[in-house]
């Protein structure tokens, strides 16, 4: 086993390929999405989303299907989703101007509608592992299988056409600007280069702490991969509010944590056959997740916008997150056990 020295050059090295490379690939398909003229929801829920989520959907492939690491990938999935939830918006409404971030009641209502139903959809699939393919009998764990993980990309699959749809209504696809999307494309597949080699080396430096210290690989990709490759949405967020642009900022937060939920863990599933999940460490940080989305919901409900206090309040609940992680990792608490 490497020094930590060095594990934590190989972490603090990768973390900045992926984030050079997301910071790229957030502004190829920014880009695209501006040559096609779509609406600023679609932009954000579906292009940007893709865009700022594959670092974390190739971090969750690699932990599965080059590592067999089922509860890091898991783990990265929803520790990436408690953090674009929480922080992001609250990050953004602090660092845009007038310290305010303003949303719209279709965008409220429609992507946390759909970004509930998501976490839902998810969590059935995984009990319906555990009821039909049970480890052992009495077990919490079971196996997913490539006919469970169909429901889950259906779903998305559903969200994109309901997307399409509202692209339509607003007339775009028409092509505009002056450089052809063959150059955007051209930086877009260089991002990918650099954040698919930053991914790997953060995974492996995530499997590296965890044997160091003891310490679960869930609880790391939890925290420090699934916080690590979402950084890069906090600038995409930030940068949307000065550009008074907030819809993107929101729409980008729970479209990209949306197809974190429907399309990574089920792509990995399908490339390798089946994985083997913990049903009741999953249960509790769904519940959370669930949890967080209607506090978001609650809070950019209130007269469209979220605040300064209300930002401050959802950084405060995911420092709670963190101390609850932590608390787990020490045996203090074993919710997740």
């Amino acid at each position: 086993m490497a020094s930590l020295q060095v594990v934590a050059a190989l972490a603090a090295g990768s973390l900045a390929a992926v984030w050079a490379g997301a910071t790229v690939l957030e502004r190829s398909t920014r880009q695209l999405a501006d040559h096609f003229d779509l609406p600023s929801d679609v932009r954000g829920a579906v292009v940007t989303a893709l865009g700022s989520s594959f670092p974390e959907f190739i971090a969750t492939v690699v932990a599965i299907t080059l590592h067999d690491r089922v509860e890091l990938a898991v783990g990265i999935v929803v520790g990436s989703a408690v953090f674009k939830v929480l922080v992001v918006p609250g990050v953004s409404t602090l660092l845009s101007p007038g310290s305010s971030l303003q949303t719209d009641r279709e965008l409220v209502y429609q992507e946390t509608g759909f970004y509930v139903l998501s976490v839902a959809t998810v969590l059935l699939v995984l009990a319906l592992s555990v009821i039909y393919n049970p480890v052992a009998t009495g077990s919490r764990t079971g196996e997913l299988t490539r006919q469970l993980v169909l429901a889950p990309l259906g779903l998305y699959l559903f969200f994109l056409f309901l997307q399409y749809a509202d692209a339509a209504e607003h007339g775009a696809g028409r092509a505009s600007g002056d450089h052809s999307a063959t150059q955007y494309l051209t930086g877009l597949v260089v991002s990918l280069v650099f954040v698919g080699v930053g991914v790997e080396g953060l995974v492996r430096a995530a499997i590296e702490f965890s044997d160091a210290f003891g310490t679960s690989e869930f609880l790391w990709g939890l925290t420090v991969v699934g916080a690590g490759v979402s950084v890069p949405e906090v600038f995409v967020g930030v940068l949307a509010a000065r550009n008074d642009e907030p819809g993107v900022s929101i729409s980008t937060v729970l479209g990209s944590s949306t197809f974190d939920l429907l399309v990574a863990i089920p792509v990995a599933v399908l490339v390798v056959g089946a994985v083997t999940v913990n049903f009741g460490a999953v249960v509790p940080l769904f519940v959370f997740l669930v949890g967080a989305a209607l506090l978001l919901l609650t809070v950019v409900r209130t007269d469209l916008a979220v605040s300064t206090a209300e930002a401050v309040g959802l950084l405060f609940v995911y420092g709670g997150f963190l101390a609850w992680m932590a608390a787990e990792s020490v045996g203090r608490l074993t919710l997740l056990g």
